[in-house]
């Protein structure tokens, strides 16, 4: 494993952590909190905005170590898109079809491979659908286990470190960095949201 990759996570890891304290004390102080319901263990009202810090530590982070190319435009075009309707969602509550709706829009030319033994028009066909409705349902089920302190941060970290290693055996360290500079992202912010 190269250093860079190494640093990309310890560097966003350390961004992250860095902002968080910020990002608490702006959400207390715009009213931006995550009230008590039936999905959470929270035993008071805490700052809904942690991934703003998230968020920024990985544009930091891919602006350090990554070398931009037509998919990593793409899936950072696409975290944009999501990462506002997220924004908007934390302060006027989105309705889950509108929200699905992004999803869908969003996900980009990126395609999951390995369909070779279909037809060429099929197998673009198939790696689309399988593309989209895997992206979609991730994002959905990390949204949905999100209520429990460090439960999605943690599977997400654990996540992206093993694609950075199959990413690494397969020789391909940009999607290993890109892995590892989001997994430090959530790290940072997993030493705040530990339950």
């Amino acid at each position: 494993m190269s250093l860079t990759v190494i640093l990309s996570f310890v560097v966003t890891t350390i961004i992250s952590a860095l902002m968080i304290p910020l990002v608490i004390k702006a959400g207390n102080q715009l009213g931006i909190v995550a009230h008590m319901n039936k999905r959470t263990v929270h035993k008071h009202e805490i700052a809904r905005i942690g991934g703003y810090a998230i968020y920024l530590s990985s544009l930091i982070g891919s602006a350090l170590f990554l070398k931009a190319d037509h998919q990593i435009n793409a899936i950072m075009v696409a975290g944009f898109i999501i990462f506002m309707v997220g924004l908007y969602d934390d302060s006027h509550d989105l309705s889950p079809k509108v929200k699905l709706i992004f999803d869908v829009i969003v996900y980009g030319e990126i395609y999951i491979k390995g369909f070779g033994y279909f037809p060429s028009d099929a197998m673009t066909f198939l790696s689309g659908v399988v593309t989209l409705f895997w992206i979609v349902g991730i994002t959905n089920a990390i949204n949905l286990i999100d209520g429990l302190d460090g439960l999605s941060a943690g599977i997400s970290i654990i996540v992206l470190v093993t694609i950075s290693m199959t990413s690494l055996l397969s020789g391909r360290s940009d999607i290993a960095s890109l892995s590892l500079i989001l997994a430090g992202s959530i790290m940072g912010f997993l030493f705040f949201n530990f339950h």
